[in-house]
């Protein structure tokens, strides 16, 4: 004699789904859509340069990216401040 399984209930697939879309991580942002204001390059870099930026980075608590970005800032920033308020204002937008 087999066991037969219980039959579920016809709304829980439903509900089951609906709960599992309500979490705020469900559906990931779009890649694109979170880099409007970012334009990816390649940068050719001496190694020893990068040894010091793969250092310098973690201790900041930030990406090799994020790490070039805040130092083209900071040079931008001293070189020409038009250029800075422009990033920035892309940046806040």
């Amino acid at each position: 004699m087999t066991i037969a399984k219980r039959p579920k209930p016809a709304g829980v697939p439903d509900l089951v789904e609906a709960f599992v879309n309500k979490a705020p991580d469900s559906n990931p942002p779009d890649a694109k859509r979170s880099r409007v204001n970012k334009v990816q390059i390649t940068l050719p870099i001496h190694p020893v340069l990068l040894e010091g930026v793969d250092q310098h980075a973690p201790a900041q608590m930030l990406s090799r990216a994020a790490l070039v970005s805040r130092a083209l800032l900071k040079l931008l920033g001293e070189e020409a401040p038009a250029i800075r308020e422009r990033v920035q204002q892309g940046l806040d937008g």
